[in-house]
């Protein structure tokens, strides 16, 4: 279980930053709890909750990237207006 954590762990360096520093320890603290669930349920459903968290994560990340894009072009966009 302990490499299932550090793993995900490493897997959330790949959100931007500024969404890491923000919701990263809450999102860890979610996965240990729902891991410790599943670790009480047995060994398929910890499985099931590792392939659908690694499963729905690269498009997580994906969408705070490009939130993260749009963010940055709309407070360009906004200062010219002023300029």
């Amino acid at each position: 279980m302990r490499s299932l954590r550090r793993i995900y762990g490493l897997l959330l360096t790949l959100y931007p930053r500024k969404y890491r520093d923000e919701y990263g320890e809450e999102l860890r603290i979610v996965f240990d709890l729902s891991l410790d669930d599943a670790m009480a349920s047995g060994g398929l459903a910890v499985a099931r909750v590792a392939l659908r968290e690694l499963a729905s994560l690269p498009k997580a990340i994906i969408h705070e990237h490009l939130r993260e894009r749009r963010k940055a072009k709309m407070v360009r966009r906004f200062g010219t207006y002023f300029d």
